[in-house]
């Protein structure tokens, strides 16, 4: 029945977390403690959102040293390479 609790249960989640078929990359640490996500790969491009250092992102593609990375919400944005550590496949 949804929404009924049950006392005194208890139970254990295990989750394991692969890879995939996509490159993941991971953002470094910046000047200002955050790194802008643009349309396209310049810095004179419009700014979609910001990511923090920590976060890993599905890497797109990569040009004239910028990352094409999947945002949370599914869209796409380029961030500035020079903060950006490519996460090898372990």
């Amino acid at each position: 029945m949804p929404g009924t609790w049950i006392g005194s249960s208890q139970f254990t989640v295990s989750v394991t977390v692969e890879k995939g078929d996509f490159d993941l990359v991971r953002i470094l640490e910046t000047e200002t403690g955050y790194l802008n996500v643009r349309e396209c790969p310049s810095s004179g491009c419009t700014e979609l959102g910001k990511v923090v250092p920590g976060d890993v992102l599905i890497n797109v593609g990569s040009e004239s040293g910028w990352y094409n990375v999947k945002l949370e919400d599914g869209t796409t944005g380029w961030v500035f390479g020079k903060y950006v550590e490519e996460i090898a496949e372990g």
